[in-house]
């Protein structure tokens, strides 16, 4: 019978290190700490044969599974706490551990001050790096980590971008500039540079007109017909011509000349001699061309108006035209014309139209330019030296040049057929 307890005993002991182990390990895993290993230690309340579970506690064993599952404790009694269980019994697995946080690459921006220039101006860029920033680069060039500008001249249009990096990860930020072509000038033109207005554009014959101009980015102006100009930019002046007139404009500006135009039409008045109007005479001179060579031909046309006297004379007081001692027809043909003359050199040919004490005077000039020509104001001082004698001897020096020369010539003859008689008469003597 003893043996029998002792190995009763035995047992109950290897049981209960057995379950503490266990319930040990389940604690671990589960996160909790109970005195379970110390109510196995003390026997099983279930034990069919146990009286108090306490003091009993070897019988507890032998007649319950003491260790095998225990109750849950009573709460006021402090038992022993199970771990939470699910709905079919089983323990509910401990939540996983929380992940490390991920790797976040370094930030940049980019931007430029001027998104759009023309070609051959500058942009800004300006640009910012996170503090995580090892390493960047500019369009594939190296750029100093950190904030920073740059100014940049790109011929054409091109996106610029940054990329930086901590060395394991990178992102990168871009911005764009935009390039145009130079905007091309406006172009010298009547249209863009010159304003010319006759007012009235009709007017009777013998009555008068105002033309007016205006002249931007030209060096040089005038108008033909009479009208003077003093080179002004701008300006209006009084014009009153026999007939329609077309007046043109040129301006000048650098290699470039245009030429604007402006017509006045004139009409004859009634019939009848109206009083009225100014008694001075009026007139107008101009020139096909105002610049020629010498020895071209350019033709000058006047008119005039309630003159009785007419005259064009050069800036040499030569008379080309004058109505002086004329009558009738003759003269009157006189008061409008043409005529075609050839200047040598520069040349300003006056127009003057009389009426009685008034007169009015009208202008034009040619410019005459020629090739470098040489004028010889004497001869030359040594051409020859025409002695016609010698000093002291009386003998024409002509005769006894000519006479010395063709001694000198006999004398080379001579020598020449000596030297060839010589030559001959020893080869004979050698043989």
């Amino acid at each position: 019978m003893q043996i029998f307890i002792k190995g009763t005993l035995i047992a109950v002991v290897a049981i209960g290190v057995f379950s503490s182990v266990v319930v040990f390990d389940l604690q671990q895993h589960a996160g909790y700490l109970t005195s379970t290993v110390a109510a196995f230690g003390e026997g099983g309340n279930d034990g069919g044969g146990g009286n108090d579970g306490g003091s009993n506690g070897g019988d507890g064993g032998n007649d319950g599974c003491g260790g095998c599952n225990p109750a849950p404790a009573d709460p006021g009694g402090g038992g022993t706490t199970n771990p939470p269980s699910n709905e079919n019994g089983g323990d509910i697995p401990p939540p996983p551990p929380p992940q490390p946080p991920a790797n976040i690459p370094p930030v940049c921006t980019l931007q430029a001050n001027l998104t759009s220039i023309v070609r051959g101006n500058s942009a800004v860029l300006t640009w910012t790096m996170s503090a995580d920033t090892t390493g960047a680069t500019l369009n594939g060039a190296f750029l100093a980590v950190g904030n920073g500008s740059q100014t940049v001249s790109p011929t054409e249009t091109i996106t610029y971008t940054i990329l930086v990096t901590d060395g394991e990860l990178s992102s990168t930020c871009a911005a764009t500039v935009t390039v145009t072509t130079t905007p091309t000038t406006p172009t010298f033109t009547c249209e863009n540079n010159v304003t010319l207005s006759v007012s009235p554009t009709r007017i009777t014959r013998g009555n008068s007109a105002t033309i007016s101009w205006n002249v931007t980015g030209a060096t040089s102006v005038s108008i033909d017909n009479g009208v003077v100009t003093n080179n002004a930019r701008s300006g209006s002046a009084a014009v009153s011509p026999s007939d329609s007139t077309t007046y043109t404009l040129t301006a000048v500006k650098g290699a470039t000349t245009i030429t604007c135009a402006v017509t006045l039409t004139v009409e004859s008045g009634g019939g009848g001699g109206g009083g009225g109007g100014s008694s001075t005479p009026r007139c107008e001179l101009t020139a096909s061309d105002r610049t020629i060579r010498s020895g071209d031909r350019v033709t000058l046309r006047w008119e005039t108006s309630r003159a009785t006297f007419v005259e064009i004379r050069d800036n040499r007081n030569n008379v080309i035209v004058t109505t002086r001692g004329k009558l009738g027809r003759d003269k009157e043909e006189l008061y409008d014309g043409s005529i075609t003359v050839r200047p040598a050199r520069d040349t300003t040919y006056t127009l003057t139209a009389e009426r009685g004490s008034r007169d009015r005077e009208c202008t034009v000039k040619i410019d005459v330019s020629d090739d470098v020509t040489v004028i010889r104001d004497q001869q030359p001082l040594v051409v020859s030296i025409p002695l016609s004698s010698l000093p002291y001897t009386g003998v024409d020096a002509k005769t006894a040049m000519q006479l010395s020369i063709l001694a000198l010539l006999v004398a080379w003859a001579g020598y020449l057929a000596y030297t060839f008689y010589r030559r001959d008469k020893l080869a004979v003597v050698k043989r």
